[in-house]
């Protein structure tokens, strides 16, 4: 079993994805052509890190009332939501080197309902 996938079942009995596997982002290589891009863990990271960065960049009249303690954490899980089982469908369906081991975990899940 790769090592995208735990072992745990979910309700609908399928395999769950890690976060590392979790894409947030695809990649264009060329105009009709997508691959994997960063993953959720990462680019949340990044998000918090830059926001840390800005917050302590910022003048503190600023930095008091507008970013409270906390503020970068929020900054960095802003795409959490990207993690369920509908968006990571939609992606690894959209790529080209989609790992079927990993669609196939994703079970009947719908992409449709991003949509909504």
């Amino acid at each position: 079993m790769p090592k995208s996938l735990k072992n745990a079942k979910t309700p609908a009995d399928h395999l769950a994805l890690t976060l590392e596997s979790c894409l947030a982002k695809s990649q264009k290589i060329e105009a009709e052509h997508s691959v994997a891009g960063r993953t959720v863990y990462n680019h949340c990271r990044n998000a918090g890190a830059v926001a840390l960065e800005l917050i302590a960049r910022s003048p503190a009249f600023l930095r008091e009332p507008f970013f409270p303690d906390g503020s970068a954490l929020v900054a960095a899980y802003h795409d959490l939501g990207k993690i369920s089982p509908t968006f990571q469908k939609n992606i690894h369906s959209s790529i080209e080197n989609a790992d079927p081991t990993i669609l196939a975990a994703l079970g009947d899940a719908d992409p449709t309902h991003e949509k909504n």
